[in-house]
């Protein structure tokens, strides 16, 4: 799940087999490994538990957060783990969403709904362009080759956040990044073998208004699809209100990403460069 920087919010479980107690919840960044304190809190909600992560240190900064729910369930210890994902931004904010026709029924179209997709969504524009359209976290693991230099395989990097050499952590102003998605290693070389961790922000400040066009209809299209119970081969569909959509067949290695014929249009316009790394 994506949440933006410095916004609290609340992410919900997937459903336990049964009422969950005893819960706990424990949440760490991926950028030092640290454990958040105080953690963030748990309620319980049916089958499900509400992990509320509030506006504080730990949503301050571009991270990756990995939490675990753990509970007591049918008086076996479970446990649940996911990925929040803090980025920069949302391409669109619910509230802009609910302008849009039909979609201001709330109880028709619940909010857990809508923001689940928008952030599937904005996750499968990303991986099908090969770079991210609002800051957000990344990390890379390598291995030195005895030259100054290493390329990144993620593009639009902004800048570091750390960066260890065989474990140790590294000044960063002995670091800077080059154009080309190169990491230049100024005062020295990574030597052969040495394993190495960046950890850094990349992509860019906003997505293009064409692109967030095209993603505001696709979750449009989507909602009302699945409200009328659409079938998923149709070439086209056109709503009472006229939003027209037409439809290919979906082929990834076709760079039909989404077949939807708008949308993957505007996919491969602002697509960057297949990054050429297994």
């Amino acid at each position: 799940m994506r949440v933006q920087k410095g916004t609290a919010v609340t992410v919900r479980t997937d459903l336990f087999d049964d009422t969950p107690s005893s819960v706990t919840v424990a949440a760490v960044r991926a950028s030092d490994g640290t454990t958040i304190s105080p953690a963030p809190s748990g309620t319980v909600v049916g089958k499900a538990v509400d992990v509320s992560l509030t506006a504080g240190d730990h949503l301050d900064q571009i991270d990756s957060l990995t939490v675990t729910v753990s509970a007591t369930v049918s008086s076996l210890a479970t446990i649940q783990v996911f990925t929040v994902d803090v980025v920069g931004s949302h391409y669109v904010t619910l509230g802009s969403l609910r302008t849009e026709p039909q979609l201001s029924d709330a109880a028709r179209y619940p909010d857990a709904l809508v923001q689940s997709f928008r952030d599937e969504i904005e996750e499968h524009v990303e991986t099908a362009c090969n770079v991210a359209f609002v800051p957000s976290f990344g990390t890379e693991s390598r291995i030195g080759d005895g030259t100054s230099t290493i390329v990144m395989r993620t593009n639009k990097v902004r800048s570091l956040t750390a960066l260890t050499i065989d474990g140790v952590s590294q000044t960063l102003s002995n670091f800077e990044l080059l154009d080309g998605n190169i990491l230049h290693h100024k005062s020295g070389t990574f030597d052969h073998g040495e394993p190495i961790v960046v950890t850094f922000e990349h992509g860019y400040d906003r997505p293009p208004a064409k692109l967030v066009r095209e993603v505001r209809q696709a979750i449009r299209s989507e909602m009302l699809s699945r409200g009328s119970q659409a079938p998923n081969n149709r070439l086209w569909e056109q709503t009472a209100d006229g939003l027209t959509v037409r439809y290919s067949t979906a082929d990834w290695d076709a760079r039909r990403f989404t077949g939807s014929t708008d949308f993957d249009a505007a996919l491969n316009a602002y697509r960057w460069p297949d990054i050429g790394f297994a």
